[in-house]
């Protein structure tokens, strides 16, 4: 598979094909984490069943250090591979701001948020300026992810000086 591109977007969502989404809705979800324990995690979540590009499964997180992740597992034509993405935070400070404002914002509506447009418009700033892309069949990210995972693992014991086996 290939580096994916951005994504144009409209008000019909005419790029999407959003009779494949499990909500059986017409709308982009998106699903937003922050994890501030010894160590932040922050993550934003969204699911695009486009036409161009089969299922995109979308992650961005940002772990508190200078640049954040974009995780996506792409599946086309009964072929899964993963997109691991590194860009500056300072494009995921910016749209995790503009996110939670237009949330915050949105509590005194009675429909329900959509932040569709701006995680699109997220994913499309991220794609135009990143640092580092990497494709490939999603077993060699789970493995590396396993060892991030152990890395980040040990750098919070050390943060709370206990000990943990490897």
């Amino acid at each position: 598979m290939e580096k994916l591109k951005p994504i144009p977007y409209d008000e019909n969502l005419t790029e999407f094909a959003l009779e494949r989404t499990p909500w059986d809705n017409d709308r982009l979800t998106t699903d937003l984490k922050l994890e501030d324990y010894s160590w932040m995690v922050y993550e934003l979540a969204s699911f695009f069943p486009t036409k161009k590009y089969g299922d995109l499964d979308i992650h961005f997180k940002y772990f508190g250090l200078g640049t954040s992740k974009l995780y996506i597992r792409q599946k086309w034509d009964n072929k899964v591979c993963c997109h691991n993405i590194i860009f500056d935070t300072a494009i995921f400070k910016k749209y995790i701001t503009i996110f939670m404002e237009k949330h915050v914002a949105h509590w005194k509506s009675r429909y329900a948020f959509f932040g569709g447009e701006i995680v699109v418009n997220f994913y499309n700033e991220v794609l135009e300026n990143y640092i580092e892309y990497e494709v490939g069949p999603i077993r060699a990210f789970k493995k590396k992810e396993r060892r991030h995972r152990r890395w980040r693992n040990r750098q919070k014991a050390r943060n709370l000086e206990i000990e943990i086996d490897p």
